[in-house]
């Protein structure tokens, strides 16, 4: 397998832990969405509801996509790239979110350490491998 023959960090996570690590990330996701749609905002707040629901659908792609770019296409570069976008869109998706519901918001701090994480191994697997 190509992730095998790969030269790895020291801090990277073994490909036991991933698929468990993955299941976290889309449950959090998950429980993050039923909150902030189950939230009820007042009239001047739906704005920011219906943008949420939008970051987050956008999210949950970018997140994916990585999974994909990485494993098989197998392009570190972009997967970087990838990473750091979806940070970013956390970040932004934190403050829509907080306005609408704190508990929704709070699911994402795990998100946001896991793609600091994410993007800190692509970057190292794209130095090492480069």
């Amino acid at each position: 397998m190509w992730y095998a023959n790969l030269k790895k960090p020291l801090f990277a996570i073994s490909t036991d832990y991933i698929s468990g690590l993955t299941f976290v990330v889309y449950l959090l996701l998950g429980i993050s969405y039923f909150f902030q749609w189950t939230s009820k905002v007042p009239y001047n707040l739906v704005i920011h509801k219906r943008y949420s629901l939008i970051l987050h659908y956008i999210l949950v792609i970018f997140i994916s996509s990585w999974f994909y770019i990485f494993f098989v296409f197998k392009l570190l570069d972009l997967a970087i790239i990838i990473s750091l976008l979806a940070w970013v869109l956390v970040l932004f998706l934190y403050f829509f979110m907080k306005k609408i519901s704190h508990k929704a918001g709070y699911m994402l701090i795990p998100i946001s350490v896991w793609l600091t994480y994410n993007f800190v191994l692509s970057w190292a697997f794209w130095q090492l491998n480069h």
